[in-house]
């Protein structure tokens, strides 16, 4: 039996007991919340491994709900899967630039679900924190804490975009293709679109201010981190 948890936030009764069963059917413990405020106080009180959230519920907003997660220490790196009918590219976007690891579309079958939640805790299991921090002058990137300071400031940056921000900086002077970063970032099972990284990128330099230039782009391929700044 696995002791993994999942957090199932989700306002329709019958499509929570669904899924409930389903997470249990499969080896996961399962908890519930039915709607996003109290998802997100479930979420730092019950410590799940991941969390699922049907963002069709009229009282849980995807974007609001992702971009709480993130800013709140104890849930930060928590892998985040939406569920949804809304199957509008803009939307999706948005929502996974909020902080969503995944966005699957209704209706989905149980075995892509399954699939999916499976790769996202592969991925948590084989976080491992930095023993050292990065240091390019005043910009600090800390691994293990999950954190960016800038002149001794902690700035706030999303799981993805910190993720993204370590993967470019831990690769400095290499030219990173937008695809080997999706692979990389969003797993090989994501299947959004590469603007999803430039995306990203854009609110990466505006968090970094003066730092920005130091995430270069090479038309045409990707971005790499430029070391000499």
């Amino acid at each position: 039996m696995s002791s993994q948890l999942i957090l199932i936030v989700d306002g329709d009764s019958d499509s929570q007991e669904r899924l409930i069963g389903l997470m249990r059917q499969e080896g996961y413990k399962a908890i519930a919340a039915n709607e996003g405020w109290e998802g997100i106080r479930t979420a730092r009180t019950g410590k799940p491994d991941l969390i699922l959230v049907n963002t069709d519920s009229p009282d849980t907003d995807g974007m609001a709900f992702c971009q709480s997660i993130r800013f709140i220490p104890a849930t930060e790196t928590l892998p985040v899967i939406c569920l949804s009918s809304n199957a509008d590219e803009l939307r999706i976007v948005d929502v996974l630039d909020a902080g969503a690891d995944d966005y699957i579309v209704k209706p989905y079958s149980q075995r892509e679900l399954l699939a999916r939640i499976k790769a996202q805790l592969r991925r948590r299991a084989k976080s491992e924190p930095a023993d050292n921090s990065l240091m390019f002058g005043d910009l600090v990137i800390d691994e293990e804490r999950y954190e960016v300071r800038i002149e001794d400031e902690t700035v706030a940056f999303t799981r993805k975009e910190f993720e993204l921000l370590l993967l470019l900086a831990k690769n400095r002077g290499r030219v990173l293709s937008r695809e080997f970063i999706l692979n990389r970032i969003w797993g090989p099972d994501f299947l959004g679109e590469t603007r999803t990284v430039d995306v990203h990128i854009r609110h990466l330099r505006r968090k970094l201010g003066q730092h920005a230039d130091m995430v270069q782009s090479v038309r045409g391929i990707g971005y790499r981190f430029n070391q000499s700044k």
